[in-house]
């Protein structure tokens, strides 16, 4: 998005640290970027309210949900609602394989609880350090495919002035890929290793696709990104225009087009989407003061996701990271000047299970979230640590090394079992380094 608070800026600043060079192009997307911007301005300000109060819910006029905060039911099946169904006729790609039983927004009414994960969550984790060919001296994550096989990621050769070497690593061994432009990167990948990015050039950036070793550019879109891509190749991003526009390529070699917008001159990003095909967004209100949530279903219905409260007040914005599996997973933030409100900013991490219709409150802590899994578990930093948050609270990830301040720790993606885990970690000289951590 353009002009998001000065949080382009931020965020440049804080990759770009890894580069010398000045006065790069100005574009992030807000998946990790915002988070990883803001991370420095709110870690110490994160609200220390119980859980209960920070994530109880303000309803929403426009949104058609039963909004209340519960503490996860116990097990159950991770099935219960109907699953939407993407439409048949031209959405899924041909080469592509699909999990039906994937479950994003169902048809049916709410059920009364959301269910916690049948899954134990992770108690431990090691930390490994990603092979880096040519071994250049610093690196980092930038998206990895829901089994934990595929990693992407780039790296910073010694004297590099804006064009990097885009990774991708399959059950740890690395490989290149030769991504045209500067300031590179592969963003989102497949079980299958189909990947999508972008790369810049004097008019922007340019979405792309990799496949089969093979790098080829998303039709449609002159200037924009690809952000985002499930398992039937369905791809997500925005164009840009005066204000961004949100995407879809319904299949890898069709043109994207346009997703509609509300009518109240809102404007955004699709940052993710689920295995139905179900669209995550990332909208401004006119003003370009506050971020809201926005669905865009298969069936072609829209919908303005609801806002929680904070530390007992309603949000000002609330900025969705991600959606996997019924699980929308998020950041929540009231107050300060940024947010159009008065007093310090303060922000806690949030998650809606979209079946029911409620958001799960999130067990206190100074966690802050860059992506969820299919257990509505989150992954992101605690303090100056990469850290996790699962149903069974917080756990912090062990670094590289023990740096007393570390801000180049962070957790990227997890697994749907929450068994892999990747990221970046701060080294012995500081220096940033692709990891993944083995959990158990």
């Amino acid at each position: 998005m353009k002009n998001v608070r000065n949080d382009d800026e931020d965020m440049i600043t804080m990759l770009r640290r890894l580069d010398a060079e000045p006065d790069r192009p100005g574009r992030i997307d807000l998946v990790g970027a915002v988070a990883e911007a803001r991370r420095r301005r709110r870690t110490r300000r994160m609200t220390g309210a119980s859980s209960a109060a920070v994530l109880a819910v303000a309803a929403v006029a426009a949104v058609p949900m039963t909004l209340q905060v519960i503490s996860p039911g116990p097990a159950a099946d991770r099935s219960t609602g109907a699953p939407a169904t993407a439409d048949p006729s031209g959405t899924v790609d041909p080469s592509a394989s699909i999990d039906p039983s994937r479950v994003a927004t169902p048809t049916g009414g709410p059920t009364p609880t959301p269910p916690a994960s049948a899954l134990t969550p992770p108690t431990r984790c090691t930390v490994h350090r990603l092979a880096i060919p040519g071994g250049d001296p610093k690196s980092l994550v930038t998206g990895a495919d829901p089994t934990g096989r595929f990693v992407l990621g780039r790296s910073y050769p010694s004297g590099s002035r804006g064009t990097y070497p885009v990774l991708i690593w399959d059950n740890g061994t690395p490989a290149r890929v030769n991504l045209p432009g500067d300031d590179q990167r592969l963003a989102d990948v497949t079980s299958a290793g189909v990947a999508v990015g972008s790369g810049w050039t004097s008019n922007g950036p340019v979405p792309y696709l990799y496949r089969g070793k093979k790098v080829s550019k998303l039709p449609g879109v002159t200037s924009g990104q690809a952000l985002a891509i499930n398992e039937a190749n369905q791809i997500v991003g925005y164009r840009e225009a005066q204000r961004d526009q949100p995407v879809i390529w319904r299949g890898s070699s069709t043109p994207a087009v346009d997703l509609p917008l509300p009518d109240d001159g809102s404007w955004g990003q699709a940052v993710d989407i689920d295995e139905a095909g179900t669209v995550l967004g990332v909208l401004l209100d006119r003003e370009g003061q506050h971020e809201f949530g926005y669905l865009w279903r298969p069936d072609g219905t829209a919908q303005r996701l609801p806002t929680p409260l904070v530390a007992g007040a309603p949000a000002d914005s609330f900025r969705p990271q991600s959606i996997r599996d019924g699980w929308v997973t998020g950041v929540a933030t009231r107050g300060g000047p940024g947010n159009g409100g008065k007093g310090e900013e303060v922000s806690t991490a949030a998650r809606l299970h979209l079946p029911t219709g409620r958001f799960v409150e999130v067990p206190r802590s100074s966690f802050w979230p860059q992506s969820g899994n299919a257990q509505g578990w989150m992954v992101g930093f605690i303090g100056d640590r990469a850290g996790l948050l699962t149903d069974a609270g917080p756990l912090v990830l062990p670094p590289l090394h023990s740096h007393k301040s570390a801000p180049g720790n962070t957790g990227w993606m997890m697994s749907d079992d929450g068994r892999t885990v990747t990221g970046q970690s701060e080294d012995a000289k500081g220096e940033p380094q692709a990891v993944l951590w083995r959990c158990r």
